[in-house]
């Protein structure tokens, strides 16, 4: 078990000024029979979003200030945590440069969203490709020369933390992750997304769509893969070959 401290989201854990009541919780676990004291969990989820690389830095700085105050209380105290873990995809890489967390939580990175991809990067900072896409098919061009309805609405993308983005499929058929600056989501509805189009736009996505489809990038990842019942792991993305099928196990709200 860990004892969690609140490093600065105000969501949950102990206070890091609360080393008294740290301490004991350490007792508590470490004198039960059936648990097992490990160390403290130290996760700022702020952090995870914050864009600018001197906000995020600061920011950092003070979560990871608590963090080394409450493993070296709890040393003296005689309860040294062999793991702090915290950091996220967002921050990783800043915490661990300060060499107080013994374990990073980096998970989003693995596919990717347009969120973490619009936080500013230092030069050295390891950047990441997206790897999840999303599919939607092109079923009405009828209302306007300058709109195209899709068969993905909230049912299909994740809207609470922002509309998904198109890639420019001129680039790598897309799959490089270049946003498509000209092309517009919004919310149709359940079953459907209303894309508005810069420039005449109309007939090349339909031309040149692979057969009238679409590709979408998501705004969050999380809450995206739970919408889906299985993932297709493509290998060669110039062809498409679809090399595998991987259930998704969590499948449905809430998971």
């Amino acid at each position: 078990m860990f004892v969690e401290i609140n490093v600065g989201q105000d969501r949950t854990g102990v206070p890091p000024t609360s080393l008294d009541q740290i301490i004991r919780m350490a007792e508590t676990i470490s004198s039960h029979p059936n648990l097992t004291y490990r160390g403290i969990h130290c996760y700022q989820g702020l952090l995870q979003h914050t864009r600018s690389t001197a906000a995020r830095t600061s920011q950092i700085s003070s979560s990871v200030a608590h963090a080394r105050t409450v493993r070296d209380a709890l040393t003296a105290g005689g309860f040294p945590p062999q793991i702090v873990t915290g950091a996220g995809t967002g921050s990783f890489y800043e915490e661990a440069g300060h060499h107080v967390h013994t374990e990073v939580q980096p998970g989003s990175y693995v596919l990717y969203d347009t969120d973490y991809r619009d936080n500013e990067q230092d030069g050295n900072a390891p950047s990441f490709d997206h790897a999840l896409f999303i599919h939607s098919a092109i079923v009405s061009t009828a209302v306007d020369e300058k709109q195209v309805v899709v068969d993905a609405g909230s049912k299909a993308v994740d809207l609470v933390s922002g509309v998904p983005s198109f890639t420019d499929q001129s680039v790598n058929n897309g799959l490089n992750g270049m946003k498509d600056g000209r092309v517009e989501y919004t919310s149709g509805g359940d079953e459907h997304g209303i894309l508005t189009l810069s420039g005449d736009l109309s007939q090349t996505m339909i031309e040149g769509s692979d057969h009238g489809t679409v590709r979408m990038l998501p705004r969050h990842v999380d809450p995206q893969c739970n919408l889906h019942d299985r993932y297709l792991v493509v290998e060669d993305v110039e062809e498409g070959i679809v090399t595998e099928v991987w259930n998704v196990q969590g499948r449905g709200p809430g998971y």
